[in-house]
């Protein structure tokens, strides 16, 4: 620490604040829990061997579920089990949990992701000196029963706890009726089944602006172009998802370890100027040869259609790129008209969405960052600013219909005004 005139130098300070947070500040949460009821033992018998634990949404999706296998209060005090719902997961309150583990012999721990409440709760009970027996993330048989993995809605939970109980308790026939629907349901075969996969809006400019060269992999961030990350379109693809502001600085590690010499970044414009531009200057510092696609559609649209803080222009962003000596820079737009007298950089191309692959083929051959800035307003943001009158109405519309042939020939006979695509 340093020792500069006006420092207050206080020896074992940290060591004294630690001391304080686990055990007088966690002291005192564990008696604000007991004294407001935060953990609270639902429901209860004196007949009780199982016990099932969770915490917040998930204890009510599991007494939906029960519900839903005819265990209200009455069938759960008839069949033994116990309920407790955890308010504080931590500090936990070890005297909640050694009277709701009294007399049981199964306790049945119900959350998502790793064992965090799991492994408070075998560290309380190992201390009771009885036999009782935990399961969770395991049954115990060492089997994966509650998946770390992924989310649990009341559907898994129910056909989970209805194995576990099975074996535990006769199940009222509620339970049973439902097991033997959900296995008549699994035996149906299906003629055809179609899934429609999520996409972006109609519309919106993200369709073109994700595309990619043949061969090239992208990485993506937070914002609606994520969503690319489900395309199932190697050219609309990204592989790899950085944090928010951390757009590109993997590849800065990465790229001397690794035999392919070039990628591809999506940042939107809500992240540029957010703190992804200090990623890009960042990137040049470092020398590697990497594309970002900024993505600019004039609108943060996936948090409600916000305007982007501090936003600039596309000749602005331009200027400031070569400025900051990024060797090519690419603006995509569908009206190359509106940049004929516009100031550009000298290294800066001007082109339309369908030279988009060829545009990043050529920029993947250049040695150092090079930039693509495609500029495509928001769909929705469009049709907002439509209906308040920003923005002129359009005046042409294609109708996309499905007729029957009697119909399409009647169609065909009778002048229509607008283009149809039948």
């Amino acid at each position: 620490m340093s020792n500069a005139p006006g420092y207050l130098y206080l020896p074992g300070f940290n060591i004294n604040t630690e001391q304080n947070l686990y055990y007088e500040r966690h002291d005192a949460v564990r008696a604000y829990a007991r004294a407001n009821a935060l953990d609270r033992i639902v429901v209860r018998s004196t007949r009780d061997r199982i016990g099932i634990v969770a915490a917040g949404k998930t204890f009510t999706d599991v007494r939906q579920a029960l519900r839903e296998l005819g265990y209200d209060d009455h069938a759960l005090n008839a069949a033994g089990i116990r309920l407790l719902k955890i308010g504080l997961l931590c500090p936990m309150d070890p005297e909640i949990v050694r009277e709701f583990a009294h007399g049981l012999s199964d306790i049945i721990v119900v959350e998502e992701k790793r064992d965090f409440l799991e492994r408070q709760i075998g560290r309380v009970v190992c201390d009771l000196g009885t036999p009782v027996r935990i399961v969770g993330k395991f049954d115990e048989r060492g089997k994966p029963l509650f998946p770390i993995q992924g989310a649990m809605d009341f559907d898994f939970i129910a056909d989970t706890l209805w194995g576990v109980l099975a074996q535990r308790v006769a199940p009222p026939e509620a339970a049973r009726h439902r097991a033997r629907r959900l296995e008549t349901i699994a035996k149906r075969t299906s003629v055809a089944s179609l899934r429609r996969s999520l996409n972006f809006c109609s519309g919106c400019p993200h369709n073109i602006g994700v595309r990619l060269a043949e061969g090239q992999v992208a990485w993506g961030s937070p914002g609606c172009h994520i969503f690319a990350a489900l395309s199932p379109e190697p050219t609309r693809r990204i592989e790899a998802v950085t944090q928010f502001g951390g757009e590109g600085l993997p590849w800065i590690g990465l790229a001397p370890f690794t035999s392919r010499k070039h990628i591809v970044q999506n940042v939107g414009d809500g992240g540029l100027f957010h703190s992804a531009y200090f990623n890009i200057r960042a990137a040049v510092s470092a020398g590697v040869s990497i594309t970002f696609k900024i993505l600019y559609n004039g609108a943060i649209a996936n948090t409600g259609g916000q305007a982007s803080v501090s936003a600039r222009t596309i000749p602005e962003i331009a200027q400031l790129l070569a400025t900051d000596r990024i060797v090519r820079i690419a603006v995509i737009t569908k009206d190359r008209r509106t940049y004929r007298s516009v100031d550009l950089p000298s290294n800066t191309i001007v082109r339309e969405p369908g030279d988009m692959e060829a545009v990043l083929k050529e920029f993947e051959a250049v040695n150092g960052v090079t930039v693509v800035i495609y500029d495509g307003q928001c769909a929705n943001e469009r049709r907002r600013q439509q209906k308040r009158g920003k923005l002129p109405t359009p005046t042409q519309f294609t109708i996309v219909q499905r007729m029957c042939a009697r119909i399409a020939a009647r169609a065909a006979r009778s002048p229509i005004a607008c283009r149809c695509k039948r």
